[in-house]
């Protein structure tokens, strides 16, 4: 697993700590970090990863930034749905997204691709743009808290609680732009399917 910030000037890679993590919620297993300096472009980014269901039914965090009262997050819901949640205290209006669909194969590996860009958020399932949503707020003039100087952390919340149980594969955080989803599958020629993963060389 290779995390990425992409930052003006340059890189900051996260801890290369191989190609997979298996996040036991039992175990409470999370990974974190505080970045030492803000994003100046302050309402993009992107996330790119592969998520293997383990149990389904329960909330559980993908990725989050913040704390109780401000925070972002990409999250499954215990009705096994994606979430995105911006929430600030700050001018705005909150966002939240909700999708009408369901991953809860437990067979299947995912490929979850995100990003904003200003008003514009953008969530694809295996390649495939997600257009239909129970819930779907823009997150109008909010800073995005990914890529700030706050905790972020992978497989929990803030608490920590609501623990993932499930793998996470080539987990990819790119801060400042929305990269768009090609940048990290390929699609396969042959059996018209995104393979695993593409080489990313940053922006």
């Amino acid at each position: 697993m290779v995390w990425n910030r992409s930052i003006t000037g340059g890189d900051v890679v996260w801890p290369q700590i191989g190609q997979s993590v298996r996040f036991n919620s039992a175990d409470s297993d999370e990974l974190d970090i505080t970045f030492g300096s803000a994003e100046p472009t302050a309402d993009a980014w992107s996330v790119s990863f592969w998520l293997k269901r383990v149990t389904l039914g329960t909330a559980q965090t993908i990725f989050y930034a913040g704390d109780a009262t401000d925070y972002e997050v990409l999250r499954l819901t215990s009705g096994d749905k994606l979430e995105y949640k911006l929430v600030t205290a700050g001018p705005g209006t909150d966002a939240n997204y909700i999708t009408a669909a369901v991953l809860k194969d437990p067979t299947d590996h995912y490929h979850i691709y995100a990003d904003r860009n200003g008003e514009t958020f953008r969530l694809y399932v295996n390649g495939v743009q997600i257009t239909t949503f129970d819930t779907a707020d823009a997150p109008s003039t909010l800073d995005s808290i990914f890529g700030s100087a706050v905790l972020h952390r992978i497989g929990a919340d803030h608490t920590p609680a609501n623990f993932l149980d499930g793998v996470v594969s080539d987990f990819h955080f790119v801060s400042g732009s929305a990269v768009g989803v090609t940048y990290f599958t390929t699609l396969d020629p042959t059996t018209s399917t995104y393979a695993r993963h593409r080489a990313f060389s940053g922006v």
